[in-house]
C-alpha cells in the first residue's frame, strides 16, 4: 500500500520508520478592502519588491495554497512565511511594510 501526501509517495515498507505531514494551515480571512490592496501591491511597479513579496504571500495564504506550494513558488522557506503570516494577523497590511527609519 501507498500513502500519497501532496506529491510524495511514501511506500507501507518504509512509512513505519518517519512521519510526512504536509504543512495545511487555515486560510487566512481578508476582507474585501484587504485583498484589494494586496492585489494592487502585488503588481504594483513601484512599491519595493519585497513589500511585493509579501503581498502575494499574504494573498495565497489567504487562497489556502500550502506552504511547500508558497515556498516553491516564490523561492522562500517556511520560516519566512510565517513570520510574515504572524505580522499580517497581528498588524494586517500595515504588518507587511518595512519599517523606514530617517536618515
Amino acid at each position: 500500500m501507498q500513502y500519497d501526501c501532496h506529491s510524495v509517495t511514501i511506500s507501507t515498507d518504509i512509512a513505519p520508520f518517519f512521519t510526512v505531514m504536509p504543512f495545511l494551515a487555515e486560510p487566512l480571512t481578508l476582507t474585501d478592502e484587504a485583498r484589494d490592496k494586496l492585489r494592487q501591491m502585488s503588481l504594483s511597479r513601484s512599491l519595493p519588491a519585497g513589500e511585493v513579496f509579501r503581498a502575494r504571500l499574504i494573498l495565497m495564504l489567504a487562497e489556502g495554497r500550502s506552504y511547500g506550494e508558497i515556498q516553491q513558488r516564490l523561492d522562500t522557506t517556511a520560516p519566512t512565511i510565517s513570520r510574515w503570516k504572524q505580522r499580517f494577523t497581528e498588524n494586517g497590511i500595515a504588518g507587511l511594510m518595512k519599517e523606514r527609519h530617517p536618515d
